[in-house]
This record gives C-alpha cells, sequence and structure tokens, in this order.
C-alpha cells in the first residue's frame, strides 16, 4: 500500500506509477492495449481423409482437381498420356496475414506437404515437365496468362518480372531445363522472387536429373523478424537419398515483395511434354511477431483480469475444478468477459515455475506455436495481491503473485482416461489418429519452430481430446526452447517417471535433446497400442521371438477385440520399440516417425540388433 509522505498524496505516487510503467512499456490490466497483428492462421489438411478439412477451405483453378479416389488432389491434367500446356493451382481460400501494414511486424511461418511427381510411362524418359511450387502471392489472385510451361502457372513466361498483383515469393521444384534455368542439370529447387528466370540472390539447388520423381515431402520456414527463408525437401520412395535445403534472405523492404495479406498454395504446369502433380497432405501455421521491446512483449496473447477469473469460476469453486497436476489446477471457466465459449483455467502453484522469468517462458513457448495438435493459450493473468492490483512486473516482490493461464476448452478429457478409466474402448481407427496427432505436433515442436522446441513431459495425462477425438498435447510447464544454435538444452532431470529417458534419469545437469522426448513419445505409442499389463520389455521380448503376426496378437490391447488394422498395430508397435532404444542416437526422429505413419510403403526399421536390447 502507498503512504503519503513529504506532502505527496497517493494518487500522486500512483499516476508516477503509471507514467513509470508506462516508460517501460508495461500497462495495468485495465489500460486499453495497442493494436496488435492480425491473428496467426494455422490448418493441416490429409487428403486421405476427408474429415481433416472442409472443402470450401480449398481454392482450386485451371485444371486442378480432386483426384479421382479423393485421396488427392491433381493439380495438372490428372492424364499424362496425352495432355499438355496444363496449368492448375490449389490455395488455401482464405486471406493469410503476412505483416501489419501499419507498424511494419512481420508474422513467421512453417509450412509442411507431402507431394508426387509421376513421369510419363512411354517412349524416352526426357519427355517430363515443367514442375510446381509453393506460392506466396496477393490474396484472391488469378492465373496470369500465358504461364503454362516454363511459367509455372506463376507468372506470363514471357516477362521477366511479375508486377503488381502478380508479385510472388516462391519455392519451385522444377523438372525440366529452360533456357533460364542451371544448365547442369533438368532438377533443381530455387526460391523465386516474383520471377522464375532472376531467382532470388541465385538460390538454386540442383539436383541429379529424374530426382524430382516420386512421393517426396517438403518443409518450407520464414522467420519474420530474420527474414530467412529455408526450405528442404526429403526423397519418401529413395531414403537412401540425402535430403536438399535451399535458403535465402528476403531482401527490405518486405512491403515491396508482397501486400499484407497473401495467399498460400501450390501451382503446376506442363509445357509441350507431360507430368503429374499431385498433393498429398499439407499443414502450415503461421506466428505473428511484435515489435514492443519490453519484458511482456514476447509474451503476446491476450490479458485477463483477475476479477474477469473470479467470476467466470465462481471464485475457483471446487464443483469448477477439472483437474490438478504438478504445476497447477485447472478449473472450468464460463461467460469470461471478452471470450466466447467455455475456458480452462489453469491456477498455477505458487513457486511451482521458479517465478515470474519461468511462466514468462512458459507464455512464450506457447505463443510461438500454432499448431492443430497443440491445445491453444488464449490468453493470461499475472497480478498481485496489493492493494494496487497492478502488473505485477511492476513490483518487485514476488511472493504475492497470482499466475493463471486460459487455454481452449478440449471437451473430451485427456488420454489416459480414456485408455484406463473410461468403461468404453477407444477403437482403433480413434487410437491410430490420435498417434498421429501427437505425432504431428511433436514434428511441429521439433522441426518447424526454429529454434525448436522440447516438450520434455509427454505423457497420455498430457494429451488431450476434443469432440473429434483430434489429440491436442498440452501443458508446457517442463517445456524448453533450444538455443539459436539448436544446441542441446542442458537443466535439472525433470519428466513423469515411467516417461521420461533413462538416459536423463539421473541427479544434476543432464542433456535434454529431441530424441528424450522421441523417448516418451515411442512409450505412449505402446500404452495406446499394447495390453495394460505389457511393458517395453515384454513388447521387445516379442519383437525379438516372434514372427510379425504373432507378435501383434500377443501385444494388442485385448479389449480391441482384435478389431483392428494388422499393418497399422505392426507400424505401431516397431516404431514405439525404435523411439525407446537405449542409445539415443538410434532412436528415429520426428519427421522419420511421421514418414513411417503416413506412408505405408515406408520400410520399418531392422531393430534386431544388440543395440536394440531392453532398456535399462
Amino acid at each position: 500500500m502507498f503512504v503519503a509522505s513529504s506532502g505527496r498524496c497517493p494518487s500522486v505516487q500512483l499516476l508516477l506509477l503509471y507514467a513509470g510503467c508506462f516508460l517501460l512499456g508495461i500497462l495495468p490490466f485495465d489500460a486499453p492495449r495497442h493494436a496488435a497483428v492480425a491473428p496467426p492462421v494455422s490448418f493441416s489438411f490429409d487428403f486421405s481423409d476427408s474429415s481433416t478439412f472442409n472443402p470450401q477451405d480449398l481454392r482450386l483453378q485451371g485444371n486442378a482437381k480432386h483426384g479421382l479416389d479423393g485421396k488427392l488432389v491433381d493439380l495438372t491434367c490428372n492424364s499424362i498420356a496425352s495432355i499438355q500446356n496444363c496449368t492448375g493451382r490449389m490455395s488455401y481460400a482464405h486471406p493469410v496475414p503476412f505483416y501489419d501494414d501499419a507498424t511494419g511486424v512481420v508474422a513467421s511461418f512453417a509450412t509442411r506437404f507431402a507431394f508426387r511427381v509421376i513421369l510419363p510411362a512411354q517412349g524416352s524418359r526426357v519427355k517430363k515437365g515443367d514442375g510446381m511450387a509453393f506460392f506466396l502471392t496477393g490474396y484472391n489472385s488469378a492465373i496470369p496468362p500465358d504461364s503454362d510451361g516454363g511459367g509455372l502457372d506463376l507468372m506470363n513466361r514471357g516477362l521477366g518480372l511479375a508486377y503488381g498483383a502478380d508479385r510472388f515469393v516462391a519455392v519451385e521444384f522444377h523438372t525440366y531445363n529452360n533456357s533460364f534455368d542451371p544448365q547442369d542439370s533438368w532438377d533443381h529447387v530455387g526460391i523465386d522472387l516474383s520471377s522464375v528466370k532472376n531467382r532470388a540472390n541465385g538460390n538454386v539447388t540442383s539436383l541429379p536429373t529424374f530426382s524430382l520423381n516420386g512421393t517426396m515431402t517438403a518443409s518450407i520456414s520464414f522467420n519474420g523478424s530474420t527474414r530467412r527463408l529455408v526450405a528442404s525437401l526429403h526423397f519418401d520412395d529413395r531414403p537412401s537419398v540425402q535430403p536438399v535445403e535451399v535458403s535465402a534472405q528476403l531482401p527490405e523492404p518486405i512491403t515491396a515483395l508482397l501486400p499484407p495479406d497473401v495467399e498460400v498454395g501450390f501451382s503446376a504446369s506442363t509445357g509441350k511434354q507431360v507430368e503429374l502433380h499431385q498433393i498429398l497432405s499439407w499443414s502450415f501455421s503461421s506466428t505473428e511477431k511484435r515489435g514492443r521491446d519490453s519484458l511482456m512483449a514476447g509474451a503476446g496473447q491476450r490479458r485477463f483480469r483477475y476479477r474477469d477469473l473470479v467470476n467466470a469460476t465462481d471464485n475457483f469453486s471446487e464443483k469448477r475444478k477439472l483437474g490438478k497436476g504438478a504445476f497447477g489446477a485447472v478449473y472450468l471457466g464460463t461467460s469470461l468477459k471478452g471470450q466466447e465459449g467455455q475456458v480452462a483455467i489453469k491456477k498455477i502453484f505458487k513457486g511451482s515455475l521458479g517465478g515470474p522469468n519461468n511462466f514468462l517462458d512458459e507464455i512464450k513457448t506457447i505463443s510461438k506455436t500454432k499448431h492443430k495438435n497443440l491445445v491453444s493459450l488464449e490468453g493470461w493473468c499475472c497480478c498481485s495481491s496489493g492493494t494496487w492490483n497492478l502488473m505485477c512486473w511492476c513490483c518487485q516482490k514476488q511472493d504475492h503473485h497470482k499466475i493463471f493461464l486460459v487455454y481452449e476448452l478440449v471437451p473430451q478429457g485427456n488420454l489416459h482416461d480414456h485408455l484406463h478409466k473410461e468403461d468404453t474402448v477407444l477403437p482403433w481407427h480413434t487410437r491410430y489418429k490420435i498417434v498421429k496427432g501427437i505425432g504431428s505436433a511433436l514434428l511441429y515442436l521439433h522441426h518447424e519452430c526454429h529454434p525448436y522446441i522440447l516438450h520434455r513431459d509427454i505423457k497420455p495425462e498430457n494429451i488431450l481430446l476434443d469432440n473429434d477425438y483430434n489429440a491436442k498435447l498440452a501443458d508446457f510447464g517442463l517445456s524448453r526452447i533450444a538455443n539459436h544454435n539448436n544446441a542441446t538444452v542442458v537443466t535439472d532431470a525433470v519428466g513423469t517417471r515411467g516417461y521420461m529417458d533413462p538416459q536423463c534419469m539421473k541427479a544434476g545437469k543432464v542433456r535434454f535433446n529431441r530424441s528424450t522426448d522421441v523417448y516418451s513419445f515411442g512409450i505412449v505409442l505402446l500404452e495406446i497400442a499394447c495390453k495394460c499389463d505389457k511393458s517395453r520389455e515384454g513388447v521387445w521380448n516379442l519383437y525379438s521371438n516372434e514372427v510379425a503376426e504373432h507378435m501383434v496378437e500377443a501385444a494388442a490391447d485385448e479389449r480391441l477385440g482384435g478389431n483392428f488394422d494388422r499393418a497399422q498395430m505392426h507400424r505401431v508397435l516397431v516404431l514405439g520399440l525404435w523411439c525407446t532404444l537405449p542409445d539415443g542416437t538410434q532412436r528415429p526422429s520426428m519427421q522419420d516417425a511421421m514418414r513411417l505413419l503416413e506412408h505405408d510403403n515406408t520400410p520399418l526399421p531392422d531393430l534386431a540388433s544388440p543395440a536394440g536390447g531392453s532398456s535399462t
């Protein structure tokens, strides 16, 4: 409480404190917030499963159409025998914010997609072309005229540069050798800035001719702060071929490249030769960036008032409590001011996060992530129990903080209860969907966030299920962001026994890296698939001593009554064992794991080696 002295009244001191907070870039809860950039965008489409997307979210132009079996999208004509000069585009049907025109704040984004290039099965192998691209251009753009062939459906092939509404930024996967392309090979990956002829600072990677053939997976990321665009390509059909990468720093000003709202998608074209380009799956997420350089600038998200949280939870009554964990209790919030629908409000236990700095770490970690398989953070509250109820960052005493996180409500509870406590048994197709959902979330954290993020407490209690039984990874209380050079994280051993990497279960400082999360993921996979009494060692013994069919039948959860896909069950069991190999360097990356789950033709690893024994 403020006390009047030396002629200063409390109101004067309060004004001085407000002024000081304003100069520091920190405002009380009831002060108006300045405008933020448009909200991030996140989506994930698996075109083999129509439940993962709404057709109204896709915009198809030119010759692009859904494949005959409904499990993919053909960008070019779906007959490669005779059709030439095809152009096709598929894009997200809604605008994606790229930068704030008023403040100049630029968003970051990450995208990942699986695609297939099919060459004509006739005559000389030389008859192929031209290629496809991932692009950003002005929202609601149209296919430019005469953009077939070498124009890649991005620009008029007779022009050297695209202007105005036709400006674009693209990553091209080109399969034809035009006069303006590298002359050492027909195939190349390049970064294009409003031109397929004059590439960004010469950033292009040549590949052996006919490399761009079959099924491939590409990952592309852009950092709005550094303006760095990085694209990598993995050859799914040929795991022995090393992935390739191309990168460029986009020039300033960004405003000269694209408008504030962009359209994101894919384009493809053929010329005198023929080639089929297909999109199998696509995920995209953008993350807003803020320009204020204050203590709370990196936290992002909405700040709620404490009194509004009290009202929304009936003063945090027991009847509103949804659960309790190591870091806090979670309450159901209804009619929260300024928030639609119900929310989950996590009341952080005093001292469990190590003070405001760790609280900021958690908020910043979650704020940097946007993915359909991660629980969404709606906002936060940090207040002092002092009389003035100002932002606790204005008060240096840290003993009286009340800290809250407000999440989206995930209505079907956690995976642990569905596996062990519920009367109804989760069917196998739901379990397999959950497996892929968890994997997709970890793939995003490990390989599409820069620097990458470790969760460090993956277990069924931290995997929530929505009404459609989509998995959402929750509870980032132990998560840590790697250093910018992507070094390992050295910290005290943390996690949950039984799911924690044995290599990290020791006193003092230990090294955490991606493989520690992979281990926990593997244990969860085995728990989803197996009988309740089957340990990792038990499944390993079955794998070592039985043929695949017997292992599957012996290990599978008997509550399924044999109603499961044997090949899928086999994949999950082997992947669970692979992820939990004692030597972390022999475990798969999440890229390897998802490739195994998403592509049936990906061969299973042979774990029958001395390194594959039971874990210690």
